[in-house]
Order: C-alpha cells, then structure tokens, then sequence
C-alpha cells in the first residue's frame, strides 16, 4: 500500500517514533479525519481497528501490524546534516557553556 504523508506521521507517533516512546497505540474519535486516515490503513492491512473502553464514548482504538511499523520506520524523513562549526563559532560555544564573567574577549585572552 502506497501511504501519503500524514498516514506517514501518524503512524510514526502510534508507535512512538516522532516522541521517542514505545508503545502502539493511537486513540480517536471515530469519524474525525485521523479515523479516515486509519481506515485506510486498516484496509491496507497496515494497522488493525478496536473498540476503545466503554467510558470513552465513540473513540476507537488503532495499532499497528508488524507490517504498518516496518512502513512507519522507513517513511521516517531524513534529518538535517549538522552543520559543522568553524574554529571560531566552536570557541565562542565554548565561552557561552563556561559561564564565566568575563567578557568573551576577555575569555580568549585577547584583553
């Protein structure tokens, strides 16, 4: 199943991807926009649907399959390259983490 951009990411928070937890789960009302998402993703075989407790009125609860997880991990975008730091913007990063009260003049010895 070919998955668009915010199935993408919401799969990625289900499983705890774009927050750094372990877990899957997604909760939702049952009609809203991420349950038409879902839906979708259920049909595809990428997530399966559950009735949520009693007491949460008409949400429904979604995992993901095995499946859906391994989709999840390998739409998951690329970071940004570090940007590597010249000699001087690593000295002055440097002054900034000493928290010393001199001047960064001062503190590189040229007063």
């Amino acid at each position: 199943m070919e998955t668009n951009k915010y199935q993408n990411e919401l799969m990625q928070h289900t499983i705890g991807l774009s927050n750094g937890e372990d877990r899957n789960w997604f909760g939702t009302g049952s009609k809203g926009k991420d349950a038409i998402e879902f839906d979708k993703l259920v049909v595809g075989g990428l997530a399966i649907r559950v009735p949520a407790p009693s007491w949460s009125g008409d949400d429904v609860i979604y995992h993901l399959t095995d499946k859906g997880k391994q989709v999840a991990k390998d739409n998951r975008p690329i970071p940004e390259p570090v940007k590597k730091l010249t000699r001087s913007q690593k000295n002055y990063q440097d002054f900034l983490r000493s928290e010393c009260s001199e001047s960064f003049a001062e503190w590189m010895g040229f007063a």
